[in-house]
């Protein structure tokens, strides 16, 4: 059953040996079923695997084969039929506390990954294969303790490992133990000839990562090519291609993607060609990599593709499945769509899972949603945090009616876009005051001029100022340094009220 642990092992199994899963699972095999929803993932023979797999899981978990609730986990945490990370978790901790191997296979991979949203947990991965190790000799634990020792700048012990773990007979590791042996952690060359030697012999077994790694290398060399040398040029796209291709129909998400790249932007002087481009990530994004999605995005919005109909809804769903595989960018997206009033289908998902994960975005990936807006030097990140005081400063006394319509009207100058405007006032309701005094404080003295005569009229919206909005903006104008205001109507008002704007803005 360790054969079934990860896709590569499963895409190794024999045509001879599928046929004879079949004739089992016809007959009611439960672990057959079992292997037979495995390899339906595993290749998606069915238009609907999905559902197929689901069914001969069902016979399996009825036939008492526990590994069967981990690859249910696994497809719950990829939303293959329903997205339900929280039970996904449940059922693999549970198999973990059963020490179910496939379970353990499974979480560890997790933490060393930090997979499916999970924090990254290389020295705890280690203590517990260590003491699996001490019991049980498994190919699977040591390929793991590699990975893990590796990501801890373990070389040496991780080529051990790796051995020990092709030693058992577990080939799929000669990608990582080239990578090992001839690569540190901080891509320092310690021996190119070793990683070399050894990713020709992974290639001769058709190890797919061996053959994936050759044409990086390939594609390194091309690089340093000079313009002249046309013929090694044409030699190494040959080769490039052949293996990006050859790892293509074992459905290599790395190389689908970057086979996708070099057709979407000519790389290696291969023509461009956008549709196969597109097949190539939709591959990629087919079998749960999230960036295909991501870039599949990129190519629908910047009319690298054009749809007859349908394209918002594409790019939606671009987004909330790249979302759901923890691609930072399509949860921004996806997170645009839904408060634009889009995936409103989706909304008890997106507010459990997808809502808090932007919410925990650092500053520097949120810059990533920050855009120049109709020429303005005012971006997409400093208009919400003016909106945001503007809303603190009306909810000072209650936010009226008057005082909301004049704040969508500001908006309206940089935003014209309805959807756009929801967004933003979305945003700027989450923004913390302390991170929009921050950025308005870094702002130019002509724009924090506009803000103060903005926040003026708001004030004046309702033909009041509070003791308690007169506070606020003193407050605001102080930490933010902003300037008084000196519109006319600001002007009128002060001289009809007969009171100074010192008295106005007394602390009294």
């Amino acid at each position: 059953m360790r054969r079934f642990y990860t896709l590569a092992g499963v895409r190794n199994i024999s045509d001879k040996e599928i046929r004879a899963i079949r004739r089992k699972a016809k007959s009611g095999d439960p672990v057959a079923c079992y292997q037979l929803a495995q390899l339906e993932m595993a290749w998606h023979w069915e238009e609907n695997y999905i559902d197929v797999a689901n069914d001969y899981l069902l016979k399996a978990l009825n036939g008492g084969v526990d590994d069967a609730i981990v690859l249910l986990a696994l497809m719950l945490y990829r939303g293959e039929g329903e997205y339900n990370p929280e039970k996904a978790e449940s059922l693999i901790a549970a198999g973990f506390d059963k020490r179910n191997e496939y379970a353990m296979f499974t979480q560890l991979t997790n933490v060393i990954y930090g997979r499916f949203g999970h924090e990254k947990k290389l020295e705890e991965a280690d203590n517990i294969l260590k003491m699996l190790l001490d019991n049980d000799d498994c190919p699977h634990w040591h390929m793991l303790r590699g990975d893990a020792l590796y990501a801890l700048g373990k070389r040496e012990q991780a080529v051990y490992h790796y051995e020990q773990a092709l030693e058992g007979g577990l080939t799929e590791v000669y990608g990582d133990l080239a990578i090992a042996r001839g690569v540190e952690l901080d891509g320092t060359l310690v021996d190119w000839d070793a990683m070399m030697d050894t990713l020709e012999e992974g290639n001769e077994v058709s190890d797919v990562a061996s053959m994936y790694y050759t044409a990086l290398e390939d594609c390194s060399l091309y690089e340093q090519c000079e313009e002249d040398e046309t013929e090694q040029k044409d030699s190494l796209r040959e080769l490039i291609m052949t293996y990006l291709q050859e790892c293509s129909d074992y459905k290599h998400i790395g190389a689908n993607e970057l086979l996708g790249d070099i057709y979407r932007e000519g790389l290696y002087d291969v023509p461009v060609d956008y549709r196969k481009a597109y097949d190539h990530y939709s591959m990629g994004a087919n079998y749960n990599g999230g960036s295909c999605y991501s870039k599949l995005h990129q190519m629908l919005s910047n009319g690298e593709l054009s749809l007859s109909s349908g394209k918002q809804e594409a790019l939606d769903t671009f987004a909330l499945l790249g979302a759901r595989l923890h691609e930072e960018d399509m949860i921004i997206e996806t997170i645009k769509a839904y408060r634009a009033g889009r995936l409103a289908e989706h909304a008890a998902e997106i507010e459990k899972y997808h809502l808090p994960a932007y919410r925990n975005l650092s500053a520097s990936e949120k810059d990533r949603d920050t855009v120049s807006i109709d020429g303005s030097t005012i971006s997409f990140k400093q208009l919400t945090a003016i909106a945001s005081l503007m809303i603190t400063l009306g909810n000072a006394d209650g936010l009226h009616d008057d005082e909301t319509n004049m704040i969508v009207i500001f908006l309206r100058n940089f935003v014209p876009d309805e959807a756009k405007q929801k967004e933003l006032i979305c945003n700027a309701i989450e923004m913390h005051k302390e991170e929009a005094v921050e950025i308005i404080k870094g702002l130019d003295q002509t724009t924090k001029q506009g803000i103060s005569n903005a926040m003026s009229l708001i004030m004046l919206a309702d033909g009041e100022i509070s003791d308690a909005e007169a506070a606020m903006f003193m407050e605001l104008m102080f930490d933010c340094g902003i300037p008084d205001p000196d519109t006319q109507e600001w002007l009128n008002w002060l001289s009809e009220d007969s009171n100074s704007e010192e008295e106005i803005f007394s602390n009294e």
